[in-house]
């Protein structure tokens, strides 16, 4: 075919197939791209997932989401730390196990070091599941359990030997020196029988002996099903006590012969009693030694644990060999369906509570030193009347014990000394924090003529030298009588060790007017201050009641030591609250007959105040009711101290009262036991235990809105939407023309 010159030759189009094959490559490509692109970013986000969590509870309970003081304990885990929860599942409340079962993983998820594993012991297999966990606590322990089996068994020889020197050598020789003794005398009569009765009494201690012998071999024969786990402590104890009489008589029958030999001068009867002094003395110096090895013998975990595994029901945190075991209340965690339905507990609460359950048998393990407390007050011994302990202080203490917390009492009153801590904090290692429980000073005198003022001063200076001595101290404020005749509070020089200052002198009052009329109240409920710190996390939007309360405010005063306060809680100054002069009437009268009062308290300008003082003279917007200071000498440790302006803030006055929602129960004033807790362990520097716990969150609780707040909403509501709609009407008719 011709073609003109200056034209372009034509080109043979690719054929119809040619152009389908090329766009199903691209489809296949693009495809098998999509879907590596698409596999790698599952896998990718799964391997992060697995370090990564984010999960977001929307439940008004907060039903999924753990606690803080939960999260604080998991990230604390380096090694791994299982619950294992053995019992007849078959027979145990559906609820109960789905509860326990959600909590227990959605921990797992929180943390790879956790795990935790449910027997049923009713089946054939969770049987040897239980046997072969047993097999292998038993296993993990061989080591401590072998060196401590030795040593009892050294123990046993070592009472051997005692008690054959006791019926073969000493008995005779004593019924030797009484045969020499003549009883022409009264003298030598007494001293006749004396030796008479020494034989026999070493003869029936080599008897104790002999029966302590007997039932340490018994208890090193103790197994569990097959597996043989001997009972060191039982068998230590088994000789404590025998060996305890041993030294005690052995001394004085050493004392006794020394003072016989000297009275009898050089005869015969003399000589030989002086020559059984060092035997005696070497015998009840080698029993005090083998003593001594059985009271260090420490306790294995897994024996104290024995009667639980013995039972078939158990519920345990096993944590690493050098953590060992924490046992929990069974019951506790699956409760019966009767308990159930009798206490209307809801989902909510009984997860809250497996939670709080597990978490404080780990902190049981992470923490072995764990503080005490010592109730300081000025009032009678009150843990010899556990009723009155239950009735009053019952909430608190359950709250210390069940985080593992001793708590021990000093009535400081009637005795100046402090309590012994020697049996509970060997060597010293165990943080002790003092709370202090004032007197009431405008109470008259008790039994012992003791008047309240007297025992006010007492107790301030019983704090004030516990500060001085650099102890760590929560200290309660409450009204005092000597502040309003002109007097400084025997707690005042404790408090300006720390730049705090205590109007103890005028107790905050605020007016409630209702439909019945004006009442003054005493009673506060306040919110915690906005603070950063470890304190005052644990107690962040937690609502405290406080009976009573006086304010504090710093004061700046010639110590160069760095001070820092964190406000903790404050009331809001406003004009119905008032620091209030003329309060003893009003305190003298019972709580429940105060509204009936005819001459209730009124702020009055020329003595009362109205709005607090702080540093400098300045006025602040609240008072300050409750706060933690730390103080930094130039030398030595910092020292600590947290302070509330309320007397009755951890009594269950305070504590107790509960609000039932939507069928679940919770602490109307939460904040109470929680500050308690958080300011133990603050004051004892374990602050990387600080942390809200569980049953603190069971039902957030909305505050009721201020008075000034709420007319301002409903002036909004009534007259500013109206206006606002007529502003823009106008907006819209001015841009339009």
């Amino acid at each position: 075919m011709a073609v003109s010159p200056g034209t372009t030759p034509f080109r043979k189009q690719p054929e119809p197939m040619l152009r389908g094959r090329q766009r199903r490559l691209r489809t296949l490509l693009t495809t098998g791209i999509t879907v590596l692109a698409v596999t790698a970013t599952i896998v990718i986000a799964n391997v992060v997932s697995e370090r990564y969590h984010l999960r977001f509870d929307a439940t008004a309970a907060g039903t999924q989401r753990l606690a803080p003081r939960t999260d604080r304990l998991l990230s604390r885990l380096g090694s791994r730390m299982r619950v294992v929860i053995a019992t007849d599942l078959k027979g145990t409340e559906q609820r109960s196990k789905d509860r326990v079962r959600d909590v227990l993983a959605e921990m797992k998820r929180s943390s790879r070091y956790f795990d935790y594993t449910l027997i049923d012991t009713a089946s054939v297999s969770g049987l040897e599941t239980y046997k072969a966990l047993i097999r292998e606590l038993a296993a993990r322990d061989q080591k401590l359990i072998d060196e401590q089996t030795g040593a009892a068994g050294r123990a046993e020889l070592a009472a051997q030997s005692l008690g054959n020197y006791l019926t073969g050598d000493l008995s005779p020789a004593l019924l030797g020196v009484q045969a020499m003794i003549s009883d022409a005398t009264p003298v030598g009569q007494n001293n006749r029988a004396y030796f008479e009765q020494a034989a026999a009494g070493v003869r029936l201690l080599a008897q104790d002996l002999a029966a302590g012998i007997g039932h340490s071999k018994e208890a090193l024969g103790q197994t569990l099903d097959d597996i043989p786990i001997p009972a060191t402590d039982r068998a230590a104890q088994a000789l404590i006590e025998p060996l305890t009489k041993s030294v005690d008589q052995l001394t004085e029958l050493a004392t006794q012969l020394a003072r016989f030999a000297d009275a009898t001068g050089a005869g015969a009867n003399g000589k030989q009693a002086r020559e059984l002094i060092p035997q005696v003395s070497a015998q009840r110096d080698q029993a005090a030694v083998i003593l001594d090895g059985l009271r260090r013998m420490n306790r294995l975990d897994l024996l104290r644990m024995t009667d639980v595994l013995k039972t078939g029901n158990a519920a345990l945190v096993v944590g690493p060999a050098n953590l060992g075991l924490a046992a929990m209340d069974l019951d506790s965690l699956l409760p019966s369906g009767a308990y159930l339905e009798a206490t209307g507990m809801g989902k909510a609460d009984l997860s809250r509570r497996v939670e709080e359950l597990v978490t404080t048998a780990i902190a049981a393990l992470l923490n072995p030193v764990r503080p005490i407390v010592v109730l300081t007050h000025a009032e009678r011994p009150l843990f010899d009347q556990p009723q009155i302990v239950e009735r009053n202080f019952g909430a608190m203490r359950q709250r210390l014990l069940f985080r593992g917390i001793d708590l021990l009492e000093w009535a400081a009153t009637v005795d100046p000394a402090p309590p012994k801590l020697a049996e509970l904090n060997p060597g010293d290692k165990r943080p002790v924090v003092y709370l202090t429980f004032p007197a009431e000073s405008t109470e008259g005198g008790d039994t012992k003529g003791s008047t309240g003022v007297q025992r006010a001063t007492k107790m301030g200076e019983v704090i004030n030298a516990l500060v001085l001595g650099g102890k760590n101290v929560l200290l309660t404020a409450n009204p005092c009588i000597l502040q309003t005749y002109g007097q400084p509070d025997p707690i005042a020089p404790a408090l300006e060790h720390f730049g705090l200052v205590v109007e103890s002198g005028r107790p905050l009052l605020w007016d409630q007017v209702s439909r019945q009329g004006r009442r003054v109240e005493t009673e506060h409920a306040v919110m915690p201050e906005e603070n950063s710190g470890s304190l005052p996390s644990a107690i962040m939007g937690l609502r405290m009641l406080l009976p009573g309360p006086v304010a504090f405010h710093e004061h700046v005063g010639d110590s160069k030591e760095p001070i820092t306060l964190w406000r903790l809680y404050s009331i809001p100054a406003s004009d119905r609250v008032w620091s209030e002069s003329q309060w003893l009437q009003l305190w003298q009268t019972p709580r429940d007959q105060r509204a009936l009062m005819p001459n209730q308290p009124v702020f009055d300008d020329g003595r009362d105040v109205r709005w607090p003082q702080g540093m400098m003279g300045q006025k602040e917007q609240s008072w300050l009711v409750a706060a933690a200071v730390e103080r930094r000498p130039a030398r030595g440790a910092p020292q600590r101290l947290v302070t509330v302006g309320s007397r009755e803030w951890f009594s269950n006055k305070a504590v107790e009262p509960r609000v039932s929602i939507d069928g679940r129960t919770a602490m109307v004033s939460p904040g109470n036991l929680e500050l308690l807790e958080a300011s133990v362990y603050w004051l004892a520097n374990q602050d990387e235990l600080i942390a809200q716990s569980a049953t603190a969150q069971t039902i957030p609780l909305i505050q009721p809105i201020d008075v000034k707040v709420l007319s301002g909403l409903r002036l909004t509501m009534i007259v500013g939407l109206p206006l606002g709609v007529l502003a823009l009407g106008l907006v819209y008719r001015l841009l339009r023309g």
